[in-house]
């Protein structure tokens, strides 16, 4: 029996940065003219270059997006449609994206089969979610029925089977290191979520196929770790992870080695959190897990002697959220 796949897929720009660069990469026809294109861009803020440039609500968003998904012909909704007339994402070729590369790459084609299901992750970025829209109709060759978005993907992720899915994750293209834990505890509490779709599958073989070329490249290594930290709370052969060059025509994926974490000796380790913080120094000479799940802070006490405290990486907050 073939493999069911749960298609894990971080998702960037490189959508539009193409139809700005490289027009003649993105369909048969041709391409597209970017002055065209740049006409009604700027409603969806799909010509900006900075994440921060292309913010609007999440409200906006959804709306004009779950409208859009529906065929509602609404006001909210008049530049999606205006850009599926120009740019018809059932006709986009496979290395239109660099998401939809890796998906060919990995399946075989850029059609979704039956059997399997895609998430797409995206930040708060407008022009992400938008380029996620693209790739997830790509996927379904433009049906629109089977294209899901979440503003709260953990809550409802166990009971999506056979779409493409967009799941929000807030805070994911934020620098700021207080920010970015809480985007990896969201994403944590996703890999519990894909966890629970797991055991809902009836199929034995079903296997979390972790997509690392797309997305902002700077959280690579974060998505990774999610990947090894589902291995670790699963079993190794139901999870797995692919990258495809940037220069690879018309190569094979190249898989990812992902490690299997020992749980137990890395929670006796850890021992109790609150708030992120380990109640007690690690139990451990060794320390096999200082700088991967938790790291060690200096500071001085109110008496002037320097004193300790372990705090989760955010890595590890994610560990946590998956595991508990």
């Amino acid at each position: 029996m073939a493999e069911t796949r749960i298609h894990v897929i971080p998702v960037g720009v490189s959508l539009w940065n193409n139809v700005r660069n490289e027009p003649s990469r993105l369909t048969d026809e041709g391409g597209v003219r970017w002055s065209e294109f740049k006409r009604f861009s700027e409603q969806l803020s799909l010509s900006h270059n900075s994440p921060t440039e292309d913010r609007e609500s999440e409200q906006t968003t959804e709306g004009r997006i779950n409208d859009f998904l529906e065929k509602k012909e609404t006001e909210n909704t008049k530049s999606l449609e205006k850009l599926n007339d120009f740019l018809p994402p059932n006709r986009l070729k496979t290395d239109a994206t660099a998401e939809l590369s890796t998906f060919r790459s990995v399946t075989g084609g850029i059609r979704l089969k039956d059997r399997d299901t895609v998430l797409f992750l995206v930040s708060d970025s407008a022009s992400a979610k938008y380029a996620a829209l693209w790739s997830a109709l790509a996927l379904t060759g433009g049906e629109r029925g089977r294209v899901r978005y979440l503003t709260n993907p953990a809550e409802n992720l166990p009971e999506l089977k056979h779409h493409v899915t967009i799941a929000r994750i807030p805070e994911l293209d934020i620098a700021a290191t207080e920010q970015f834990r809480r985007a990896m505890r969201q994403l944590g509490r996703v890999g519990k979520g894909l966890l629970e779709m797991l055991a809902h599958r009836p199929e034995r073989n079903a296997v979390l196929t972790f997509h690392l070329s797309g997305g902002f490249k700077a959280y690579i290594p974060h998505f990774q770790g999610l990947a090894e930290a589902l291995r670790t709370a699963t079993s190794p052969n139901n999870v797995e992870a692919y990258m495809l060059h940037e220069h690879s025509e018309r190569g094979g994926p190249i898989p990812i080695p992902l490690r299997s974490v020992n749980r137990e000796a890395m929670f006796e380790e850890i021992g109790q959190v609150t708030d992120g913080f380990l109640a007690r120094k690690p139990n451990s000479q060794k320390r096999s897990f200082e700088g991967f799940a938790y790291e060690r802070h200096e500071s001085t006490g109110p008496s002037g002697k320097p004193t300790e405290t372990y705090r989760l990486t955010p890595f590890g907050e994610a560990i946590m959220e998956i595991t508990r």
